[in-house]
């Protein structure tokens, strides 16, 4: 008996050292049978510690959503040659791109390293990361639907106000929202096999259109109570014309009253600093009431006094060339 026994374990013994070690699993050279296509999305990293290789998965899938980046950085550049103005644009896509880069994060959040294999004879690590393609494209679907019913609701908002400012806001809202939705579609496109996603109930060249034309009914007077630079008047109404609000001057609807104080120059080192703060208040040009208010603050430097004070002119006139439309929408927009 033992005889018997000690052949059975010899036999154990070297059937262990003629082993060549884990099988290399299918997905490193090609497609997953476990993780087929037609279910999921996968990632393969390859390093020579575990953790950059899982890294490299999750980055290796990834990459298959930046055409969906590249598609709709060129479907804006498209959409500005039908009519819709530069700012309008320049709004509209730096507020798709900056959309799509969080809508595919929180995609990518989802993403699993579903395996891990080192190879037994040079030791280095293989991971496959997989997202699965129903739970995300359902996910992406009812973000979809949600978004297209805020829209909806936005629009309603727009349609029935009677005040201009609520309208632009609404208005402005709407077109918030579609760009989202838009972002999650190019993405459900790529998630889903159909390539269809969900079909768009709002055109957003209209939106933004629609937006734009009540921004241009909209009539303010630039009023600088106090100036300790000088042409702030001026500067705001340049603004306001970059923008697209119209200008009546004092037959406008609404005033936009504007201070801008400074304090005494401090000398560092040869150099002149300016601090300067720039608060603006909207108000109701027949009934004085106030629909919003915003404070920017400043700090340039030259070195001369002159040259300061020209900076800060010169930086007060960009702030406000870029940022004007947007807080004077927001005075109006639904919380």
């Amino acid at each position: 008996m033992k005889h018997i026994v000690l052949i059975i374990l010899t036999g154990l013994v070297l059937g262990a050292c003629g082993s060549t070690g884990p099988t290399r699993p299918d997905w490193i050279d090609a497609n997953s049978a476990k993780y087929p296509s037609e279910r999921y999305l996968i990632g393969r990293g390859e390093a020579d510690r575990q953790a950059p290789a899982r890294d490299r998965a999750r980055a290796d899938l990834s990459k298959i959503f930046q055409v969906a980046v590249v598609e709709q950085s060129t479907d804006i550049t498209r959409f500005s040659s039908h009519g819709v103005g530069r700012d309008a644009v320049s709004k509209l896509e730096s507020e798709a791109s900056r959309d799509i880069e969080t809508r595919t994060e929180q995609v990518l959040s989802g993403i699993d390293i579903a395996e891990t294999w080192q190879d037994p004879k040079d030791k280095s690590y293989h991971a496959l990361a997989v997202l699965d393609r129903l739970q995300t494209a359902n996910r992406l679907r009812q973000e979809i639907n949600q978004l297209d019913d805020v829209t909806d609701q936005h629009i309603a908002t727009a349609v029935n106000t009677q005040d201009l400012i609520t309208r632009i806001g609404a208005a402005s809202r709407a077109v918030e929202s579609q760009v989202q939705r838009d972002s999650s579609q190019r993405i459900l496109k790529i998630v889903d096999r159909s390539g269809v996603g969900v079909i768009p109930k709002h055109n957003l060249g209209k939106l933004v259109n629609d937006r734009d034309s009540q921004i241009k009914r909209m009539t303010i007077t630039p009023k600088a109570a106090q100036d300790s630079i000088g042409g702030l008047e001026r500067t705001l109404s340049g603004a306001l014309g970059t923008a697209g609000f119209s200008h009546k001057g004092a037959d406008a609807d609404y005033i936009l009253d504007a201070n801008l104080e400074t304090q005494p120059l401090e000398d560092r080192e040869g150099w002149k600093w300016i601090r300067a703060t720039l608060d603006i208040n909207l108000q109701d040009a027949k009934t004085g009431q106030s629909r919003g208010s915003h404070r920017w603050e400043i700090k340039e430097s030259g070195q001369t006094d002159g040259t300061a004070k020209q900076r800060a002119k010169n930086k007060l006139d960009q702030l406000l060339k870029e940022e004007l439309k947007e807080t004077i929408i927001s005075f109006g927009k639904p919380q």
